[in-house]
């Protein structure tokens, strides 16, 4: 198929965007008509005959230092309500000039409402709506994207096609301190490096290329600059509230090389270089052998975790509930002139995108749990290798919150526990041909069995769980003062679940789940206590202070 696409234009030369890129105010412009057209009733395509609503906008944030908003798309059979199904993110841009991932992740979306258009890729389409729920961002930068494709700000004409970061006033002087080039750039976060997992490692402000690890020659100054501190932007914290409230299975991060140092890869969580070995994260195995088809699809050479820690979003998003992200670095021409400015025609951009289109539909896939076949690739896969399932309350039949979800084999310290959403739903990818087994467990109900997961490569494998609930005693608190002071008690309450700080007076009763606990009793002036206990029946605590 060919794109719609007439471009011509010299990326780091003084030269200006073809009209038909978007930017930002096109996306904002586009996303706002389709959700016109297909945001309030069923899509009218036959290929979607017994679908609703598809495509659902929303505003999940807004820009630090300008306040524009950030979108965020939703792609699904019932768009406009929440399922109990795998999600995949998808984020365009990150680093303002990297703007290939852009118009892959516009033409994602316009694939998915436009079918009759793409009837090649029918079937992705219709499983891709029917059996997930797709999120699409097609920038969280909006700052820097303005700055890359040029804008007037109080009439002075803005524009630097090599731009990388948000246009954060580091310096508080009221003004967008940057030049025009590469590097050099006083202002502005590199939005990768400002998310709360190994932020320590990342560039300070300021901080020039003899002290990072990119390339001196290539003369980034300042490029890396994480943040005042984790998760300072409004950037990021957008996609980390996204992240939470979805639980992504499955995600990429489109970036793209402005100097062809690491042009064509495909990165992901994480195989860091230790001091004598590298350190793989917990079911390596599992995101590797996914990374692995995905680089093969892109005929790209270069693939594998990724070996330095500095805030980036496919780390933390691994570490924090298990999503796993590929940071595809779109390939160029491979005679391209990196750094000093190289065209790229219409051809090529078409080319660009329908390799990433395969890329993504075999990714949706996986997350379907539906078979995938392409020409590219040695081999058919099927889709199974999922294991998904809701829990509920055995009592009421309602899906629990934030049970945790163990599967021993795929967990480890570093990571947090892998928990259920909204609907007590939960999806984890698994290895072919492997063992796994599995329990779940929340507070205020007992653990569950621990079930051996039959790992089927011919569909996902379903485990919905009950859980019962715990018994719940009674906790006496008598407490004895020196003095007949109106002294003012708290109670602080840890377990494998909660942590909870109350106010309490003598002779209150606290009713709990039976459970282990951590009782931390603490005043003003007076020396903390720390209670350890199995509660398995009405307990009453005698506290000397």
């Amino acid at each position: 198929m060919k794109l719609a696409y007439v471009i011509s234009f010299c990326l780091f030369l003084n030269s200006s965007y073809s009209q038909d890129l978007y930017t930002y105010e096109k996306i904002d412009s586009t996303l706002h008509a389709w959700q016109e057209m297909f945001g309030n009733t069923p899509h009218s395509s036959d290929d979607y005959e017994g679908f609703g609503v598809i495509y659902n906008l929303d505003t999940i944030g807004y820009s630090s230092q300008d306040n524009l908003p950030i979108y965020a798309v939703k792609l699904s059979a019932h768009a406009d309500i929440k399922e109990a199904q795998p999600r995949v993110l998808i984020l365009g841009q990150c680093h303002a000039e990297e703007i290939y991932g852009v118009e892959i992740s516009m033409e994602i979306i316009n694939q998915f409402l436009h079918p009759e258009q793409f009837q090649e890729n029918r079937t992705f389409l219709q499983k891709g709506l029917y059996f997930t729920e797709i999120w699409i961002v097609p920038t969280y930068n909006p700052e820097g994207l303005r700055v890359v494709h040029g804008y007037v700000e109080n009439g002075v004409e803005i524009q630097d096609v090599t731009y990388r970061k948000n246009k954060r006033d580091t310096d508080n002087n009221g003004a967008f301190d940057f030049i025009d080039g590469i590097g050099q750039d006083t202002d502005g976060v590199d939005l990768n490096r400002n998310y709360d997992f190994n932020w320590i490692f990342g560039d300070t402000l300021l901080q020039s290329c003899d002290l990072t690890v990119s390339d001196c020659s290539y003369n980034d100054d300042y490029d890396y600059y994480k943040g005042e501190y984790p998760e300072s932007e409004s950037e990021t914290q957008a996609i980390v509230n996204l992240a939470r409230e979805e639980n992504f299975l499955l995600s990429i991060a489109y970036h793209s090389s402005r100097s062809g140092n690491v042009d064509k890869n495909v990165v992901y969580p994480w195989a860091w270089e230790g001091k004598s070995t590298i350190v793989e994260s917990p079911g390596f195995d599992v995101i590797s052998d996914l990374g692995d088809e995905i680089a093969e699809l892109l005929g790209y050479s270069y693939f594998g975790g990724s070996k330095s820690r500095r805030g980036n979003t496919h780390d933390w998003l691994y570490r924090e509930n298990g999503g796993i992200q590929y940071l595809v670095e779109v390939g160029y021409t491979d005679d391209a002139s990196y750094g000093e400015g190289f065209l790229i025609e219409a051809d090529h951009l078409d080319e660009v995108i329908e390799s990433n289109m395969d890329a993504f539909f075999h990714l949706l896939m996986r997350a379907a749990g539906q078979f995938y076949h392409n020409e590219f690739l040695d081999q058919d896969f099927d889709g199974g290798n999922l294991v998904t399932g809701v829990v509920t309350d055995a009592n009421t039949g309602l899906p629990i919150l934030d049970a945790i979800i163990n599967i021993p084999e795929l967990e480890g310290e570093i990571l947090k526990p892998r928990k259920t959403d909204s609907e007590g739903y939960y999806s984890r990818l698994l290895y072919p041909n492997q063992t796994y087994t599995l329990e779940a467990s929340a507070y205020g109900y007992n653990t569950s069995d621990i079930i051996n997961i039959i790992n089927s490569a011919s569909g996902p494998t379903n485990e919905d769980i009950q859980l019962s609930p715990s018994p719940i005693y009674g906790l006496t608190l008598n407490l004895q003062f020196p003095d007949d002071g109106n002294t003012e008690l708290q109670l602080i309450i840890q377990n494998s679940f909660i942590s909870d700080t109350l106010a309490i007076t003598s002779g209150e009763i606290i009713n709990l789940p039976q459970d282990h606990y951590r009782l931390v009793f603490t005043a003003l002036g007076y020396t903390p206590q720390v209670f350890d206990i199995c509660f398995e029946a009405d307990t009453e605590i005698l506290l000397e202070l």
